[in-house]
Formats: structure tokens, sequence, C-alpha cells
């Protein structure tokens, strides 16, 4: 896409999700947001998701230079428990949301979502990241597994990983620490 067109198509969709415009730029928005996440990224000069799983070791891990990154929002303690144990602590039936997984496609919704968990368990904000292999998030999407949907409180999206997803979660995904120098700032904690 020339670079032109990038922000006229950003504005574009920003504009149908405000106006609840959905039903024609929903499947658009989508497709625009996953590479939205990466552009805006490159604009202000901070890392994608992708750049810190590569970072991270992620291509190395799973044996894939495709990947998909999520960003899950969370307390520090939870976080290093992901990446700890690489998902071994997410369940099929716990939790608050009955086993799935709620991830974002950029820091900074992630983050959102960390200060709101933070804002009612106590601890300190964090977020941690999941890289997996490009051709499993397809599969997952197309058996459902794997939902991108607007977020209903702000603009935004999340990616929502199914029950059914937490076991090839487990045993295919790379969670790995997003540094803190990577998070906006959090009033209080820098």
């Amino acid at each position: 896409m020339p670079d032109v067109l990038r922000p006229l198509l950003k504005q574009t969709v920003r504009l149908a999700e405000h106006l609840n415009v959905v039903s024609a730029a929903d499947d658009l928005a989508t497709v625009v947001a996953k590479a939205d996440s990466r552009m805006l990224a490159e604009c202000l000069e901070k890392p994608s998701l992708l750049q810190l799983a590569t970072a991270a070791g992620a291509k190395e891990k799973l044996c894939s230079e495709a990947l998909e990154v999520f960003a899950h929002g969370t307390t520090k303690t939870e976080a290093n428990s992901f990446v700890r144990m690489q998902g071994r602590n997410l369940s099929e039936h716990g939790g608050n949301f009955g086993g799935r997984f709620f991830t974002a496609l950029d820091v900074d919704v992630a983050n959102e979502f960390a200060l709101r968990t933070v804002s009612k368990v106590g601890g300190e904000p964090s977020i941690v990241g999941l890289a997996i292999p490009r051709a499993l998030a397809q599969s997952m999407e197309r058996n459902k597994w794997l939902v991108t949907r607007r977020i209903d409180d702000r603009l935004g999206l999340q990616c929502v990983f199914e029950s059914q997803a937490i076991k090839t979660l487990q045993s295919k995904g790379f969670f790995f620490e997003i540094p803190k120098t990577q998070i906006p700032a959090w009033p209080g904690i820098r």
C-alpha cells in the first residue's frame, strides 16, 4: 500500500468504527488494525510487538519466521508466571472468563487492561507478549478459537482465544515479557 494512503485508510476505519458503521467496515477494520499497530509503532519510533517478540527470541523458539503477536495486560506477578511457565498457568475452565484468554494487538490497549486489572486486584501492572506461528493463528481463526472483535467501551480491537485454544497456546506459543521501557508511563508507578 502506498504510504500516502495509510493515514487516510486508518482515518476511514476509525470513522466507520466511531459511527458504528461496522457492517461494511468490520472485516476491513480487523485487517487494517493488525497492520495498523505495526504502522503506528513505526510512526512513533517504538518497536512493534513483532519486533519485541523477535528480540525476546520467539522466531528461534518457535522455528518460524512468520509470527502473529498479541499483548495481554495483567499484574506483574501473573506476567512473571506466564513467562516462567510458558502459559501452563492458563486453564481451559478457570479464570474470570471461563477459560478464554483476552489479548490485544498493541501495547497501549493491553496497558489499559493491565491498569484495570490492578485497580481491581492490586499489584503492579505489566504486559506479557504471546507469539504464535502465523499459520496457527490463521487456523485458530478459521476454527473460531481466535476471534478478533471490537472492544465494547473504547475504540480498539481485542483478540480472544477461546478455551479450546489454551492447550495449543501452551504447547505452541511463546510467552515473553514486554519491557517496562516499551509501555506507556503508569501514573504513580514510574
